[in-house]
């Protein structure tokens, strides 16, 4: 039989400690919680932890003389920092220092499960939470030489929304290859404009916001004139319309004045308006779009494993539904509802591929993402009751049957399937 594996957290609370005990439900472990009051307390440390989790800081700076003391006395043990916040400079110290991993809260468990996983694939460590490092080793191996490393100072430029890639690996879309970009702008949320390097505020009122948005997400294409003015200004006649256009397209121009660019952000003949296509570009909803569909295509070829680096990639660009702050536009309605099916696509085949890793509380956190967004999807509940059998949690798994049921009859009208109901049924009997 293996050896237990000692794992110490000194700080935090007993609600962390239980999230630890979920994070490491399938390891042969043994979980020391400490209350930290000041300096760590050595007597009682006699596990001989191979993993230290230090927690309970508001900043990493005020962590690192503990941290410090904690490498020196345990240079076998694995270090982690569970922090509220840390600077770029402070995280290179930190590193420099010597821990294995950090952590920012507040975070989700899948997060948390995640730098397990990262903490306990170093230094030569075996054991079943391998899976995901050595998904991760598939991964730096096939993109070798191909994409950047962050490095330490760069860690909090980049957090996906799920936590199954960590900031050490290789990014797809690192966000310092932003930086190339005369124009950014990110949909997801509330709608966010940055052109060479200067925040542009969102223009006052919604019909010339919307129009200014429309422009920005179409910026590959030139938009007839006509066809604007039948979208925004569909109720007026043929002269308002086109003198509303005019001097909409005047007042748009002047929020990028302040940038004092050589080059024009808009263009227009006597036909079409046009994001100046001189312009590089780089928006959120084509970056999503695109690895979204290098996701599908990598995942058809060479199956659901390879495809994963994508799909989270792009679901750490979705920071919230398509432009939230524009819901009553009747343009933005069919986008968002396409982009945010691609999500859920996105989400389901992670919680698939978590699933038939037997990584349940990983697919449980994902379909948590799922039910987020769109709670009428009875199969991501099913999984749910199944995920929370496995775990070994009999009453969330009830609890959840219930939820269904009555988010299917509010919102549907209809009961659950025949399939739901034998879920239960086998969870009643226990």
């Amino acid at each position: 039989m293996r050896t237990p594996l000692n794992i110490t957290l000194i700080g935090g609370d007993s609600s962390l400690a239980r999230r630890l005990e979920v994070a490491v439900a399938n390891e042969n472990s043994l979980l020391q919680y400490i209350p930290l009051t000041g300096e760590i307390p050595w007597e009682k440390l006699k596990l001989k932890p191979a993993v230290v989790i230090l927690a309970g800081f508001d900043s990493l700076q005020k962590a690192h003389k503990l941290l410090g003391s904690l490498v020196e006395r345990l240079p076998k043990a694995r270090i982690m920092a569970i922090v509220s916040e840390a600077s770029p400079r402070d995280i290179v110290q930190a590193y420099r220092i010597g821990i294995s991993e950090l952590l920012i809260s507040p975070f989700t468990d899948l997060e948390l499960n995640y730098a397990f996983t990262l903490l306990l694939s170093k230094r030569g460590y075996k054991g079943p939470f391998r899976l995901l490092a050595e998904v991760v080793k598939k991964f730096r191996a096939r993109l070798k030489g191909k994409l950047p490393r962050l490095l330490p100072n760069e860690l909090q430029a980049y957090e996906p929304s799920l936590g199954l890639l960590s900031s050490s690996m290789p990014a797809i879309l690192a966000p310092a290859s932003e930086e190339n970009f005369d124009l950014k702008v990110r949909f997801f949320g509330k709608l966010e404009i940055e052109f060479q390097g200067k925040p542009i505020a969102e223009p006052h009122g919604a019909k010339l916001a919307s129009l200014l948005a429309y422009l920005l997400y179409h910026h590959r294409k030139p938009l007839h004139r006509e066809a604007l003015m039948a979208k925004f200004w569909g109720n007026s006649d043929t002269e308002s319309a086109r003198n509303s256009l005019n001097v909409a397209f005047c007042k748009i121009r002047k929020l990028f004045s302040s940038a004092k660019s050589r080059k024009d952000v808009l263009l227009h003949d006597y036909a079409t308006y046009r994001i100046n296509p001189k312009l590089s570009v780089f928006t959120d909803a084509d970056a999503f779009m695109e690895l979204w569909r290098k996701g599908r295509a990598v995942e058809q070829s060479e199956g659901l494993e390879a495809a994963l680096l994508y799909y989270n990639e792009a679901s750490g660009l979705y920071r919230g539904d398509f432009l939230e702050n524009h819901l009553l536009e009747e343009w933005c309605e069919s986008e968002r509802d396409n982009l945010k099916e691609t999500y859920l696509f996105i989400l389901n085949r992670l919680s698939d591929y978590f699933y038939q890793q037997h990584s349940y509380m990983a697919s449980v956190n994902v379909c948590r993402k799922i039910l987020a967004k769109d709670p009428c999807l009875e199969e991501t509940h099913q999984r749910l009751m199944v995920c929370y059998k496995q775990l070994g949690m009999r009453d969330k798994a009830i609890r959840q049957y219930y939820a269904c049921e009555e988010t299917l009859k509010r919102e549907l009208s209809v009961p659950p399937s025949d399939y739901t109901r034998g879920i239960f049924q086998e969870l009643s009997r226990g």
